[in-house]
């Protein structure tokens, strides 16, 4: 009996210590029921996940680092179990233990009871999620004791159930990627692709790839040394999605060299040289390279106040560079000056000309030629104006020159009309106003342009009066129309009939009639027929010698009437016949 009693004892005593040191190297398939075999639950122990509480956000394949922290304000040790389940309460994904943890099964347990540091001591791990998306659970229970060799004051407690929430692993970034050929349709390698931020180059076969590129929209650009692409950009839209396509070709381009320097062999710097929309500047040297691909083209110098011999240049551009495409530059100089009206106003669009150099003036009346050294005449014109001095004369020599200045007076419009008694128009009468004439037109009418002022006009014709003789008029900055004047033949027909010394046969005549005259020297003879409105219908010319002399006058393709001959010389009139034209 006494046998029994000591049995009882030590197998009491026996189970007394597995009870308190239950679980030493961890355990699993608690975190549902809590470690049941030290008591209930208590908050004494607290158990979180720093940083992390309520959901996760994770996604699929996903490795989440995270940590369990067991606390206790007086035990001295904690174990853990951790677990993240499904709905059907099967593990899911992958833990990974960290220091103080091991891997039992899909859970996580203590290796050993882990000493509490500050009240607390944490457990770190790695949790990679599944390749399935969905919601899941991490539960974890931990257990602080105070290592006595029993159950008694060992407390502890469960997580608050954290929801792990997995989405799919969208990508967030992409790849562009195309083909750069060349217009024969080879491969172009080499060149650099670039969305602005990312690049790649081109391989043996053209093509390339940029990868790592969000979402986003972005402008590709492609380029080589000595080569140009078209299109010159592609604007793209990444939009969750791989681009392919992106294609350019690629042309190359050949290297057009030449020299621009002055007359004197001195180099000319910052000229633009130009071939369509492609330039080039000199540099110190005067040396310029311009890149272009196969084909014909015209080259163009420019600087401003600079000319150049040629104005251009042809070139032709067939898979080779092309040398020796130079220029010889000459430096320009300004010539200013105003033009002003003789009170001292402006006056704007003059033409002041050099040679083929002109310039227009501006609303000051301000112009400027560019002219290289040499000597020159200058003229202004308007229409309608004046300008004093007539002309200017200057030198350029390696300098601006100004005050080439002239005094512009306005022109106004005289005009009037010269006709016979019976209102028919005489041409060929000259008025006079001044130092300005002008003749009148077949119609009889005449324009002079007169400054402002007061005048005199006289009209005048051989053999012909006028009425009035002359007239008064004033010009006073408007155009003036001028009274008809009045033209009368001097000649009559019983004048013409006592010049004995000139007699014609047959008189009247049809295609012809002959002239007869006598002179008492050589002279230079002029015949004129008039009609008998004083119409000048035709001349002949010759030169007689001292005597008398007979002419042979045509009369063909004159209307029949009445026409009057007068014979002339450099001395003096030889006289006046009538002549009648039959049919």
């Amino acid at each position: 009996m006494h046998l029994i009693r000591l049995l009882s004892v030590f197998l009491l005593l026996a189970f007394s210590t597995v009870a308190a040191f239950a679980f030493p190297n961890g355990l699993i398939r608690a975190t549902s029921v809590g470690c049941t075999c030290h008591g209930g639950a208590n908050t004494a122990t607290s158990l979180s996940i720093p940083g992390r509480s309520g959901t996760i956000t994770a996604k699929t394949g996903e490795t989440l680092s995270l940590s369990l922290m067991v606390a206790h304000s007086s035990n001295s040790a904690a174990g853990m179990n951790l677990a993240v389940v499904n709905a059907s309460d099967v593990n899911v994904g992958t833990l990974i233990a960290g220091a103080g943890s091991q891997l039992l099964s899909g859970e996580l347990t203590h290796t050993s009871p882990q000493s509490l540091s500050g009240g607390s001591v944490s457990f770190p791990f790695q949790w990679t999620a599944p390749s399935t998306p969905g919601t899941y659970t991490l539960r974890a229970v931990g257990n602080a004791v105070n290592r006595d060799g029993s159950t008694s004051g060992d407390v502890w407690n469960s997580l608050a159930p954290i929801t792990i929430t997995v989405e799919p692993n969208v990508p967030t970034s992409f790849s562009i990627s195309g083909r750069i050929v060349n217009p024969s349709g080879v491969a172009v390698q080499e060149a650099i692709v670039t969305d602005g931020t990312r690049s790649a180059v081109t391989d043996t076969q053209g093509n390339y790839t940029i990868t790592g590129v969000p979402n986003g929209t972005y402008t590709l650009t492609a380029a080589r040394i000595n080569w140009t692409f078209s299109p010159t950009t592609i604007a793209v839209t990444v939009n969750g999605a791989n681009l392919t396509g992106q294609n350019f070709t690629g042309t190359r381009l050949w290297a057009v060299t030449g020299t621009i320097t002055t007359p004197a062999g001195v180099a000319v710097s910052d000229v633009i040289v130009t071939v369509g929309s492609s330039t080039a500047t000199t540099d110190a040297q005067g040396r310029y390279t311009l890149w272009l691909a196969n084909g014909s083209y015209i080259v163009r110098a420019a600087r401003i106040n600079w000319t150049f011999s040629p104005a251009t240049q042809a070139v032709s551009v067939a898979g080779a560079d092309v040398a020796g495409q130079n220029f010889t530059g000459t430096r320009l100089w300004a010539v200013t000056g105003t033009i002003t009206n003789p009170a001292g106003v402006v006056v704007p669009d003059v033409i002041v000309t050099v040679g083929s150099s002109t310039a227009t003036t501006d609303a000051q009346g301000r112009y400027t030629l560019w002219l290289a050294n040499g000597s020159y005449t200058i003229r202004a014109a308007r229409i309608n104006w004046t300008f004093t001095p007539a002309t200017q004369t200057l030198s350029v020599v390696g300098a601006d020159i100004a005050g080439q200045n002239f005094t512009g007076t306005r022109l106004w419009a005289v005009t009037g009309s010269v006709q016979n008694p019976n209102g028919v128009g005489v041409s060929g009468v000259t008025l006079t106003a001044g130092s300005s004439t002008a003749t009148t037109d077949a119609q009889g009418n005449y324009t002079l342009w007169l400054a402002n002022g007061t005048y005199t006009l006289t009209p005048s014709r051989i053999s012909w009066t006028f009425s009035p003789a002359t007239s008064m008029f004033t010009v006073a900055s408007t155009d003036v129309q001028v009274p008809r004047i009045t033209g009368m033949l001097m000649s009559s027909v019983r004048t013409f009939g006592e010049n004995t010394g000139v007699s014609v046969y047959p008189n009247p005549a049809t295609e012809f009639t002959i002239v007869s005259y006598t002179t008492s020297s050589p002279k230079r003879i002029r015949y004129e027929v008039y009609s008998s409105l004083g119409e000048l219908m035709r001349t002949f010319e010759e030169s007689r010698p001292a005597g008398t002399h007979r002419f042979m006058l045509p009369l063909e393709n004159l209307a029949s009437g009445a026409y009057y001959c007068r014979i002339r010389s450099s001395e003096g009139m030889l006289g006046t016949v009538s002549i009648i034209v039959q049919p």
